[in-house]
Order: C-alpha cells, then structure tokens, then sequence
C-alpha cells in the first residue's frame, strides 16, 4: 500500500508492504532502498543503518536530474515501511 502527496516543490510518499513468509531484514532493507531510487531514476547519495524502538532500518538520500530525496525503511517482522520526502532541485544545481 502506497500513499502520496505531490505539492509544487516537493513529494511525500509513505507505504508498506506485507510478506507472507519471513524475510531477512538486511537483503529486504538494501532492496526497498536500491528498488526505490531505480524507479525514480535517482543516484544513492548517501546511507546509514539505524534502528527505531530496536527494530533494523536505513536512512539513505538519493538525487535524479529533477529532485532530492531522503528516505527511511524499516522492517517489522513481516512488513516492509518506507516514509520518503522530495524536494525539486534548484534550477542551479549541477546536473547529476
């Protein structure tokens, strides 16, 4: 389940996914991170693993020609969450 909101500079998206087996939180961390710049077309920034109430997570940036994103992951049993925020770059920023 996604949900988003667009306004004239920026984007938020939040969502999660539920799996009907169990998964490894490390592989599924890398993939929701890898998964989500590739289909914005962005480039990985940076990235940190950290934890919410013990639980394993990752916190990363990325930048496509229009925006910078920042984003958090985390996995709680069996589900997946993504909060992301972007905001469209200056016009004078280098292109990526």
């Amino acid at each position: 389940m996604v949900w988003i909101a667009k306004t004239a500079n920026g984007i938020y998206l939040a969502g999660n996914t539920d799996y009907p087996v169990d998964i490894n939180p490390t592989k599924e961390l890398e993939l929701d991170r890898d998964n989500f710049l590739k289909q914005v077309n962005a480039k990985l920034v940076d990235d940190t693993d950290i934890t919410l109430s013990g639980k394993p997570g990752k916190e990363f940036s990325g930048v496509s020609a229009d925006f910078t994103f920042r984003s958090r992951v985390f996995v709680v049993g069996r589900r997946a969450y993504l909060i992301v925020a972007g905001s469209k770059r200056p016009p004078w920023m280098h292109p990526v």
